[in-house]
């Protein structure tokens, strides 16, 4: 649990870590962090969360990090943002998909933000297991091909396999199918898109093209080398280099060991379109 101190008020602290040795990103490690915090009762209804600004001095993370954060509780009606009031935790009526908040126990140690944190892949097949199982229980059939294209698709990253599996079990279709994760996906990098807009607009051009082209490619080893510029019709070198520099401080880009991704991977499904 995180002891930083922040702002001017010596009481606050954030409960939880961020892990910059995973591959979940940093607002979805935010997010996350928050979703559990307010699931565990640290944080009870009509409490009011930390200011974003403070979170990040907190954490050590770019304002920018919260902020988009924050949005994805609040969408899932979790907390509820009023100008001058702040962000307030909401009652919660259920945790599961019709739920706000979505948690794989088994597969997180209780009571342990940082390993929550960390989860940023669980096993296929227990996870296709316990996800099939809220769809039996419905009535409803989930095919296993249908919940491992929306795992593959994201490299079995947790929060956006959580998104898909509630965003398909809320569309009540008896039998998902491949084409409905593409439809559901759709939806959600839509529900984003305005969001997306305004993060892209403050990019310099050859920030924007560097974004697209890794988006494009989902994994780039190299982003400096000739072919991958020529691939993409980038400028010169030391343009790329300066793109990458700006796009890593913002943390729009991340470096992982086989390379540079996109963070936030529903913004790539985006700029891939």
């Amino acid at each position: 649990m995180s002891e930083a101190v922040f702002g001017c008020n010596l009481n606050v602290r954030i409960p939880f870590e961020i892990n910059r040795n995973v591959r979940t990103s940093l607002p979805e490690q935010v997010a996350n962090g928050f979703r559990l915090a307010i699931s565990s009762g640290h944080y009870k209804p009509g409490d009011v969360l930390p200011l974003r600004e403070d979170i990040a001095k907190a954490l050590g993370i770019s304002v920018r990090i919260p902020r988009e954060a924050i949005r994805i509780p609040e969408r899932e009606n979790l907390v509820s943002a009023r100008r001058g009031v702040g962000c307030t935790v909401l009652a919660r009526k259920d945790k599961l998909w019709k739920g706000r908040v979505v948690i794989v126990e088994r597969a997180m140690c209780a009571g342990s933000y940082n390993a929550a944190m960390s989860l940023g892949v669980i096993d296929r097949r227990d996870y296709f297991r316990f996800a099939a199982s809220f769809f039996r229980k419905a009535g409803r059939i989930l095919p296993e091909e249908t919940f491992m294209a929306a795992y593959d698709r994201f490299e079995g990253i947790t929060w956006y396999v959580q998104a898909v599996m509630k965003a398909l079990y809320a569309s009540e279709i008896a039998r998902p199918t491949e084409k409905d994760v593409i439809a559901v996906l759709a939806q959600l990098v839509e529900e984003n898109a305005m969001n997306y807009g305004f993060i892209l607009s403050k990019c310099s051009p050859g920030a924007v093209e560097l974004l697209r082209a890794v988006a494009a490619e989902r994994v780039v080893a190299e982003p400096m080398s000739a072919e991958f510029g020529r691939r993409h019709g980038l400028r010169a070198v030391s343009s790329v280099r300066f793109a990458l520099c700006s796009l890593l401080k913002d943390e729009l880009l991340y470096k992982r060991e086989d390379g540079y991704v996109v963070y936030d991977r529903l913004f790539a499904e985006w700029l891939r379109t």
